[in-house]
């Protein structure tokens, strides 16, 4: 059929079509038509992967070259929960001074914890976690470190029992100053400390170091499958990960875990 416009009405006769009216395309326009065709099928296909890829980010959490988390940013909150149950309803204020997280002395606890929502994939085996913390006022622990132990949990404590006591707990349902990772040390106030914890299928051992020191102090080193770990139930809610003080206000400038190294984990 063939359209052609008369006096502005629209008149259909049979026949061929006029191809001065409608040209037909040329050799290039075909290619750069194909082109073009090819381009978006193209990207119609990778468009479901791109997102596939997107997904699989927004459950991991960044890392660092050396491949750790920081779970604090030194600016704000965000990743980490105040503990306001049980122990810790008269918790001391949680907040942030010269990029530092400061955990305010509670009546008797106060604490903080990963929020699970933001922080994801946290290893429960074969990792190492990095603090750089210090006691600001009291006279017990300042540094109650909870954290996985495959399906378990046990606590690193630092500073309790009057301020020096150091160890696990709980290691055979003994407490930290029950059992082999017991120990002592004379903790100053307003000075910062590097504590180096590493969970590994072989130990569960911690260095201890400061500025002026020539060399790491080893705080404890333990077989890790000789022993079976638990936690006092007034660290529960610290769980997957979180660090409580008793009765002293603390900071942290720097809290960081990272998976270990094939070679690192026997």
């Amino acid at each position: 059929m063939q359209y052609s416009l008369n006096r502005g009405k629209e008149i259909m006769t049979p026949g061929k079509l006029d191809s001065s009216n409608h040209p037909l395309p040329s050799p290039g326009a075909k290619t750069v038509g194909s082109f073009l065709g090819l381009l978006l099928v193209g990207w119609l296909i990778t468009l479901p992967l791109q997102g596939q890829q997107e997904k699989k980010q927004e459950g991991k959490t960044p890392r660092d070259s050396r491949g750790a988390v920081s779970l604090f940013n030194g600016r704000d909150l965000k990743g980490l929960l105040v503990l306001k149950k049980s122990y810790y309803e008269d918790h001391g204020k949680v907040r942030i001074d010269n990029r530092a997280l400061v955990i305010g002395k509670g009546m008797p606890g106060s604490g903080i914890t990963v929020d699970p929502k933001i922080v994801k994939d946290l290893p429960r085996m074969n990792y190492e976690v990095f603090l750089s913390a210090k006691r600001v006022e009291g006279n017990d622990f300042f540094c109650g470190l909870t954290f996985p132990v495959e399906k378990a949990y046990c606590t690193m404590i630092l500073g309790g029992w009057g301020g020096g006591s150091i160890g696990l707990s709980n290691v055979d349902s003994l407490s930290a100053i029950e059992n082999e990772t017991s120990g002592f040390h004379e903790f100053e106030n307003n000075q910062w400390y590097e504590i180096h914890l590493v969970v590994s299928e072989k130990t569960i051992r911690a260095t201890l170091n400061r500025e002026g020191w020539k060399e790491k102090k080893e705080l404890f080193s333990v077989e890790t499958q000789e022993h079976k770990y638990d936690i006092w139930w007034e660290q529960e809610p610290a769980r997957p990960l979180g660090i409580t003080t008793w009765n002293t206000t603390a900071a942290f400038r720097k809290i960081e875990i990272r998976r270990l190294p094939e070679k690192k984990r026997k």
